[in-house]
């Protein structure tokens, strides 16, 4: 048969996108600009993996499932049980399928013409390979001039996004009934700002200022539209929200919500099934004694169970097998902190093994030892962390407890109508975790002033969270600490370790000791890229100049270009943006967000080092280390 002459169809996407790019600020309901166009990413019915040469690529992280899975029933969302991670579809450009890749939606719907200035719905201008145009009419040349999608839109804080109702919003702030034939025109400034726009109709003459949007009572009702799940009669939902006014490409339009979680060499599923073979003999069993003697007199035991799982962890298996599956797994930071602690000490000519995952080794102390508060560094070569998304807010972030979980009234929007798997990617990198005294700690927490400091922190803290959704908790002077500190490090080791700041991320681990157990402080400081084997080695080798890198932290943590006004800023009587901080600002301890795990909140140098117009003994290190 002869081959036909005809043109194959050109299946070429509108764009693309990084996978990360996806979880971190591009993941469903975010928007996005393309050339001529603006798109709105669809929810997780609207990927597809079904090329051939691509198949679905699965992550397996059962702890990191099985937070998901509480974290999203207790926000309202239904996961299913069997919940599962994989990673976005894989597509290459050139052998582009609508078999594979993301499927977007064209957003907003309204244009506004380059010349005339008209605001029309999309399918009034005309479509080409350019993006729309219009034909202006009389008055106006003949060419059509070049149309792009309007710049605001409609958002309500549970996450809806519509167009702004452009012809009814005009028409009653003006004052005046809609008319029969409504032409709106978007009239700007020189300069673009949004006092100087005003949204007229030239049939009527209706005229509303823009910055009247920003009155709640001239503000729309909410459509409560949720375009990335489905069409409206199947996604939408009843909103009692008034709609607020958006610049689409604003920063606050979209917050990804993820969990992530690193992986351990645990020994869970081998442990479970030893166990199980033992039940007969372990079912009793309630008590550390008990399993000691156990394990020391019986000969099954001491050749079924390793001596390196220790009796805890023996004890906690047998405990979660009598409590049944929903108990199975530790929690994530208790199980992360704990193989912190715990990792062996390291030894001369100690490297990780070919496809290691998880290597963390004891740095020993050298010969002049630890800064005074420091009780380990844990030196970590090879790290794996698989994130995931489980929804986005817009208008705030969404801040997690420490445990994770979020308040009743967290108003965090679904990837999916009925989430059956959720977006995930791995980061293979490296890290640097410190260990804190507990006893020095303690002793700093006891100390007038610092309790004094920790109930000004929670006057200013209760005032911002009064005008949030979603209750979060207090974290204590602990936390400010170890998460300023943390901050101070990041900036001082970017200095010296070959990685940008914005490439360092924290992971912080707080508890104060309380009847549920002993306290625990320590900062894990990390890099990692997706899709690769790891890094360098840059970071972790900076754990042998600790002492080094808390210098130049006292030094950038001392004094701020800022002060004495951050320095003295008093969260329980100065109510603004900055009630959750101490002496903390942009100049001094604020990081890039992608690197803050709290989003520059809670955050107080006078409780690190010394600070003008606080007192000395604020200062967990008094002195230079």
């Amino acid at each position: 048969m002869a081959r036909s002459n005809k043109p194959k169809k050109s299946y070429r996407p509108e764009g693309e996108i990084r996978r990360s790019q996806l979880l971190m600020g591009y993941g469903p309901g975010a928007m996005i600009d393309l050339l001529y166009d603006a798109v709105l990413i669809g929810g997780l019915d609207y990927w597809r993996y079904e090329a051939p040469k691509h198949g679905v690529e699965q992550i397996e992280e059962p702890r990191l499932t099985a937070k998901l899975i509480e974290v999203m029933r207790g926000l309202g969302m239904n996961p299913a049980p069997n919940l599962g991670l994989q990673s976005p579809p894989e597509c290459n450009f050139d052998e582009a399928t609508p078999r594979q890749g993301i499927q977007a939606l064209e957003f907003p719907r309204y244009f506004k013409c380059q010349r005339c200035h008209s605001i029309a719905h999309a399918t009034e201008f005309e479509e080409g390979s350019r993006g729309r145009t219009h034909r202006c009419g009389p008055g106006y040349a003949k060419k059509p001039a070049r149309a792009v999608p309007v710049r605001f839109v409609a958002v309500c804080e549970d996450g809806h996004i519509s167009d702004w109702p452009w012809d009814a919003w005009t028409h009653r702030v003006g004052g005046m009934p809609r008319c029969d034939a409504p032409d709106i025109k978007l009239r700007e400034g020189a300069s673009g700002d949004i006092s100087e726009i005003r949204a007229v109709c030239e049939n009527c003459g209706a005229t509303a200022k823009l910055a009247q949007a920003l009155i709640p009572a001239l503000r729309p009702s909410c459509s409560g539209a949720r375009p990335w799940l489905g069409d409206r009669d199947v996604a939408g939902q009843r909103c009692e929200n008034k709609a607020r006014l958006l610049v689409r490409t604003a920063t606050n339009g979209y917050f990804a919500q993820c969990l992530s979680a690193l992986w351990l060499p645990v020994h869970d599923e081998a442990l479970a099934e030893a166990v199980g073979a033992n039940w007969a003999t372990l079912g009793t069993v309630t008590s550390l004694e008990v399993l000691r003697v156990l394990r020391e007199h019986t000969p099954q035991l001491r050749a079924t169970l390793p001596a390196d799982w220790g009796d805890e962890a023996v004890l906690a298996a047998i405990e979660r097998r009598r409590e049944g599956a929903d108990k199975a797994l530790p929690p994530l930071d208790e199980a992360e902190y704990d193989a912190f602690v715990n990792a062996p000490v390291e030894q001369e000519a100690d490297q990780p093994p070919l496809g290691c995952r998880f290597f963390a080794r004891t740095m020993r102390a050298p010969a002049e030892g630890l800064p005074q508060g420091i009780a380990g560094v844990v030196l970590v070569p090879k790290l794996r962390e698989v994130q995931a998304q489980f929804g986005f807010s817009r208008l705030e972030a969404a801040i997690a407890r420490a445990d994770g979980s979020y308040g009743d009234d967290a108003k965090i929007a679904p990837l999916s109508l009925e989430p059956k798997w959720l977006p995930a990617i791995e980061i293979n990198g490296e890290g640097l975790f410190l260990r804190f005294d507990e006893e020095r700690l303690r002793a700093w927490e006891a100390r007038e002033c610092v309790q004094a400091r920790n109930d000004q922190l929670l006057t200013g803290f209760r005032r911002w969270a009064a005008q949030r959704h979603g209750s979060v908790e207090f974290r204590g002077a602990r936390y400010y600490m170890l998460h300023t500190l943390s901050h101070l490090l990041m900036t001082a080791i970017a200095l010296e370790c070959g990685y940008a700041a914005s490439s360092i991320r924290e992971r912080i681990y707080c508890r104060e000791p309380n009847h549920s157990g002993p306290g625990k402080a320590g900062i894990l400081l990390s890099t990692g890229t997706p899709g690769s084997e790891g890094t360098l080695g840059g970071l972790v080798d900076q754990g042998r100049y600790l002492r080094y890198h808390l210098r130049r932290a006292f030094e950038l943590g001392t004094l701020c270009s800022g002060d004495p006004v951050c320095a003295l800023h008093q969260p329980e009587l100065e109510f603004d943006e900055r009630s959750t901080e101490g002496a903390a600002c942009h100049s001094c301890v604020y990081i890039p967000e992608t690197s803050c795990e709290s989003f520059n909140r809670f955050l107080d140098r006078a409780l690190v080092f010394p600070t003008i117009g606080q007192a000395e003994q604020l200062a967990f290190f008094g002195e230079r280390p």
